[in-house]
């Protein structure tokens, strides 16, 4: 008996390992859910990199989608949770020509991707989501799923569609998700993301980084994050720039110039490195820098002394004696003569 079931599992396995039964996966999940013929191939996804999360998705780099799409359903859900808004699923497969033709059209439509924008947009793999698909019943490829925050179903469109049908289908599930109800966080990095980018068009660069370190302290991953470093990377080289053109007039001897440009430097750009090079240079120009400094910096010029470095002065006693002489002594009075006494008359 045991010897029957022994050799009853391993014919299993061999089946299994020879792949003659990927049609009844096929059939299970129906339509061209595998593509021409049905025919399951199994797709060897290298390795991810130490940095996979940098890199592009190959599959929205292949169908030529980009943000605010993400990739793969468990990411769309939590991001979902996080802002609030419904779930929009597009399940394609690789190689797939009507999955292109949409991604390629509809999602390529101005009217499209600003309705899209009010979803969470997720690109899913079919072969490697086939859970979800099996529980929505997914039987033709390209599907475009809507699912409200409780994960009901809020519309579906299978099959090639062209923009007018995708935008009247995320018009309908808008209205049947009801208002987003976003997290106290979210709101949060909205807001800053809105001022970010108020700040970038006016080129306001003490704006830009306070709401760049506001978003940036929400601490979540997503488009307003990226926004956030591109933008202080262009401050940092806007501060480089007006750094270098100062020392260039304190070269030129054009002091005063200088010294306005680098308060003005200092202050917009706080927080960053040339701020504190700007602050370090107008110190050395009013020769209250390092370089201004003697004795290792304990001493002060007179009339120039730092209110800060009052206690790193050297008191008295510590200066060497040569240094405070002597006073001489005072004479002392001479003792002055007793009177004589008076005649007798």
């Amino acid at each position: 008996m045991d010897r029957k079931l022994l050799l009853l599992v391993a014919a299993i396995a061999a089946t299994l390992a020879s792949g003659t039964i990927p049609d009844a996966r096929a059939d299970r999940l129906g339509g061209n859910y595998r593509g021409p013929g049905d025919r399951y191939r199994v797709r060897e996804d290298p390795p991810p990199s130490a940095d996979s999360a940098a890199d592009r998705d190959p599959l929205l780099a292949d169908l030529g989608l980009d943000r605010p799409f993400l990739t793969g359903v468990d990411a769309g859900r939590k991001e979902a949770a996080f802002r609030g808004r419904p779930l929009l699923v597009l399940l394609v497969l690789p190689g797939c020509d009507a999955c292109a033709s949409v991604a390629r059209g509809a999602f390529r439509d101005a009217g499209v991707l600003a309705l899209a924008a009010r979803f969470v947009p997720v690109l899913a793999d079919a072969e490697r989501e086939e859970a979800f698909g099996v529980a929505h019943g997914v039987k033709t490829l390209p599907t475009i799923l809507l699912l409200d925050a409780a994960g009901r179903e809020a519309g579906r469109a299978e099959g090639p569609v062209d923009a007018a049908r995708a935008a009247a289908l995320l018009r309908e599930g808008l209205g049947k998700a009801g208002a987003a109800r976003p997290t106290p966080a979210a709101r949060a990095l909205e807001k800053a993301a809105a001022l970010l980018s108020r700040a970038r068009k006016t080129k306001d660069w003490r704006a830009l980084l306070e709401a760049s370190a506001a978003v940036e302290k929400v601490g979540h991953d997503g488009p307003e994050r990226e926004a956030a470093r591109a933008a202080r990377g262009e401050a940092a080289a806007e501060a480089a720039s007006r750094l270098d053109a100062a020392r260039r007039l304190i070269g030129e001897g054009e002091k005063v110039d200088a010294r306005r440009m680098l308060a003005r430097l200092s202050r917009e750009f706080e927080g960053l490195e040339e701020s504190v090079e700007a602050t370090d240079l107008i110190r050395e120009m009013q020769g209250s820098g390092p370089a201004a400094r003697s004795l290792g910096g304990r001493l002060l010029p007179m009339g120039r002394a730092d209110p800060r470095n009052l206690d790193a002065r050297l008191p008295l006693q510590e200066l060497p004696s040569a240094a405070v002489p002597e006073p001489e002594p005072e004479p002392e009075p001479e003792p002055e003569p007793e009177p004589e006494p008076e005649p007798d008359p």
